[in-house]
């Protein structure tokens, strides 16, 4: 199964793992709700893993 991780990217050696979903339109939805709720993390990237 595939999944999506929700990485904020701090900078180029930093980075956090936010959230992982299982589609990429419930991806797209975690970043709209945190955008809207928390507003601080700006650099929100969706990567897909691949098992």
């Amino acid at each position: 199964m595939n999944e999506f991780l929700i990485i904020d990217v701090e900078d180029e050696n930093t980075f956090t793992i936010c959230g992982v979903e299982e589609t990429l339109e419930e991806a797209k939805e975690f970043i709209k709700n945190d955008e809207q709720w928390f507003g601080t993390r700006k650099n929100l990237k969706i990567y897909q893993e691949v098992k």
